[in-house]
């Protein structure tokens, strides 16, 4: 796409590049990809600040636990002997995904299935493999956050309403009482509290915060209640203050913009809406819910910490004390991530228990070197919350670690991620530009200043290409110690 816009009649058919010799040929030429940390490396000062990734683990209160547990243990049941792609199968997955979120999208999604009548109609596999599509569409290595086309909660309720129905009596009794004890925990929201205490921590520091949740259900709960609980940590803000964008309101992403980055100072958004934000003036990342994939995750991050970005930036997860959240910390984050328990002082702030990692070095991938990846093998979000509801997620993760090294080797062997150390590109370049001076900023940028008058004085050559090498060639040369060269011809001058 970026190579049809530089130059759209390269090819006729642009998908016939997208090999790996295309890539070899082009790296380095036409496409430079480096890490935030070669950059630094190369420039010899911090272009690119620190992150600093956290995964908090908030205690809970009996009744949030009670809630947790028998929502458990119902849904393990309602999976046994069933279909891997049943109605019961995918209701048990979004009623776990939907919990993670918060009891209020809990508490929306059992009111739905406990209103809807038992019926005996045939829900055929390919039917929700195709439902199921809409909500996993891609594999767990492979999701981009501006591939969403409508928000997460209309696919949820037009699938809660499609196959609701398929559900026993039997079961909808017991989701049923899951309710009962659901308005019971949501008395007190011990997740919001904890997301509250962080909030108002960075709000004191001047810092700007974004909150990223799945659910606009989520969205309009904190957009409701956010300024209440940061009202009992000591800090007040205004209406104005704090901004909501969903696919409802992505129309006035520009305005969201412009207020963002002039006075507002939290901004709560779901991931449809959020492509084309500007949100490096915000340092401060909180993910409501635990993202499932490693790819998303770090999106997410990287809508923060980017070019622009001028402080240190950290990136929230929140995990609820239970046995459902546990067991994505645990068998997930933990198995694959560079994360590590953090002992400093900020824990009984934070949590109950607070992990940290570098960001620019999140994935635990070494320790799995000796693997035999073969053939790239596909998992969805779907399938990894299904094993967790059956206790069987800890055998996915060599599964996982299958991928994303798979991926990774992909991305090397197609040379689209850079394996060229700082040092060697340095190397590299002083092959061509034959002194050192060329590798101090200010030389380049004065370099670059010469070049752009030279420009604005031919711009009505017919040769400009050539003129431009010219010009190029000329300051090279006589801005070292071969000033009795002679620079090109100019057009005349």
């Amino acid at each position: 796409t970026r190579l049809r816009l530089v130059d759209p009649t390269l090819t006729s058919d642009f998908r016939k590049l997208d090999k790996p010799g295309f890539y070899r040929k082009t790296h380095d030429t036409i496409v430079f990809r480096r890490t935030k940390r070669i950059v630094n490396e190369l420039e010899g000062e911090t272009i690119f600040k620190g992150c600093e990734f956290k995964a908090l683990v908030v205690d809970i209160t009996e009744e949030e636990r009670e809630f947790f547990d028998r929502l458990e243990s119902t849904l393990h049941k309602m999976i046994e002997g069933s279909e891997k792609y049943s109605p019961q199968a995918l209701l048990a997955v979004l009623l776990r995904k939907r919990a993670s979120s918060g009891i209020q999208a809990a508490i929306k999604t059992l009111t739905k299935i406990a209103g809807t009548a038992t019926v005996s109609k045939n829900f055929s596999h390919e039917n929700v493999v195709k439902d199921l599509n809409r909500l996993f569409a891609m594999s767990f290595d492979e999701v981009e956050l501006g591939d969403y086309e409508e928000e997460l909660d209309d696919i949820v309720y037009s699938i809660l309403e499609k196959y609701s129905g398929a559900l026993s009596e039997g079961q909808k009794k017991a989701l049923q009482e899951v309710l009962q004890l659901a308005w019971k925990a949501v008395q007190k929201d011990c997740k919001l509290e904890a997301v509250a205490r962080i909030v108002a921590e960075h709000l004191r520091k001047g810092e700007k915060i974004v909150i990223f949740t799945e659910y606009v259900d989520t969205l309009e709960y904190l957009g409701a209640n956010l300024l209440k609980y940061l009202e009992k940590q000591g800090v007040s803000l205004s209406e104005r203050e704090v901004l909501t964008l969903s696919g409802k309101n992505r129309g006035d992403i520009e305005e969201i913009n412009r207020r963002f980055e002039r006075d507002a100072r939290v901004l709560l958004s779901t991931d449809v809406a959020s492509e084309g934000l500007n949100l490096q003036v915000a340092s401060v990342l909180i993910n409501y819910e635990a993202p499932w994939s490693p790819v998303k995750l770090e999106q997410r991050i990287g809508r923060i910490w980017r070019l622009g970005q001028e402080k240190d930036t950290v990136a929230y997860t929140v995990f609820l004390a239970n046995d459902m959240d546990l067991d994505v910390l645990y068998n997930l984050y933990d198995k694959i991530m560079h994360i590590a328990k953090d002992t400093r002082s900020a824990k009984p702030l934070l949590g109950k228990e607070v992990y940290v990692a570098s960001a620019d070095n999140l994935w635990e991938l070494g320790n799995y070197a000796y693997l035999d990846i073969g053939g790239k093998e596909k998992i969805s979000e779907y399938e990894l919350v299904l094993a967790s509801l059956k206790g069987q997620l800890r055998s996915y993760v060599t599964t996982i670690i299958r991928t994303i090294s798979a991926l990774a080797r992909e991305l090397e062997r197609n040379m689209v991620l850079p394996v060229m150390k700082a040092e060697e590109i340095k190397n590299e370049l002083l092959k061509v530009l034959m002194s050192e001076r060329w590798l101090n900023k200010q030389n380049v940028e004065n370099l670059l200043e010469e070049y752009g008058r030279e420009i604005l004085a031919i711009l009505d050559s017919r040769s400009l290409q050539t003129q431009l090498h010219g010009i190029v060639s000329c300051l090279l040369y006589t801005s070292d110690a071969a000033d009795d060269m002679q620079c090109v011809d100019l057009g005349g001058r």
